[in-house]
């Protein structure tokens, strides 16, 4: 699909990587298919132990021929006690999407919800990437009044937002030829990669038009285990998408 102007809207390849906490994973796929019905979509399953979930995912995957899934047979927690192999699938993650000349890479993990998407975000996108060399990851939460208010955030030379204590975020969007190129990767912990890209001049842009929420909800997967109840709805996802009126309204 081209722009108006004739050029090509960078192709992305959107991620979700999730271990267990099934509601909240089938959740966080299926808001990516609605919002964004035509884009290629990847699912890193990371040895979740619900035979049952892995078995959705993969009825989910058969009947979309844009969804590709990669089931993981183990979570190996001696690296990450807290995330156990979590970097590893990100790396799978990645080297699929470079393998297959995508410019972007779109992460969400599994208890994640998208609220929106559309090509206008992806060309702000690629326009935010240009006018930020050293930008290799954009955050894309939409984040809580209280969050907004700590001082995670401060305000460029540009007048957007970046992150104040990170080089390099574990969510969000990612320009892959700069990934490639300046051959980043994960280490084993967050803090580890924030700190380090942050040191080498790297910033984390927040966009003007987030589109990920955070499920504010208390069930975590710590150690392995599971902690807390998953919180479930009759409704078809467990936060309210945005109306095309909102987005109009919010994101433009």
């Amino acid at each position: 699909m081209n722009d108006p102007d004739g050029a090509p809207v960078p192709r992305v390849l959107h991620v979700v990587v999730g271990h267990g906490l099934p509601g909240y994973f089938l959740n966080a796929v299926r808001s990516l298919r609605a919002v964004a019905p035509a884009d290629c979509i990847l699912v890193v399953d990371n040895a979740s132990p619900q035979a049952e979930l892995r078995a959705e995912l993969q009825r989910l995957a058969d009947a979309d021929g844009n969804t590709e899934l990669i089931l993981r047979s183990a979570n190996d927690l001696r690296a990450n006690r807290k995330v156990g192999g979590l970097y590893d699938a990100y790396e799978i993650a990645f080297d699929h999407a470079m393998a297959r000349d995508f410019d972007l890479l779109h992460l969400v993990q599994g208890d994640f919800q998208v609220m929106w998407w559309d090509d206008d975000l992806v060309r702000k996108s690629w326009a935010l990437y240009e006018s930020h060399p050293r930008c290799v990851n954009i955050q894309m939460q939409i984040m809580s009044r209280d969050r907004m208010l700590t001082d995670d955030l401060v305000t460029t030379a540009s007048g957007l937002e970046k992150m104040r204590n990170y080089g390099l975020t574990d969510t969000g969007l990612y320009h892959l030829g700069r990934w490639r190129d300046l051959g980043l990767k994960f280490s084993t912990a967050e803090q580890s990669h924030a700190q380090s890209y942050l040191d080498e001049g790297f910033e984390v842009i927040r966009h003007p038009w987030p589109t990920d929420a955070p499920i504010p909800w208390p069930a975590v997967v710590r150690n392995g285990t599971q902690k807390g109840r998953e919180v479930t709805t009759a409704k078809p996802f467990l936060l309210r998408p945005l109306t095309p009126g909102q987005i109009a309204a919010d994101f433009s």
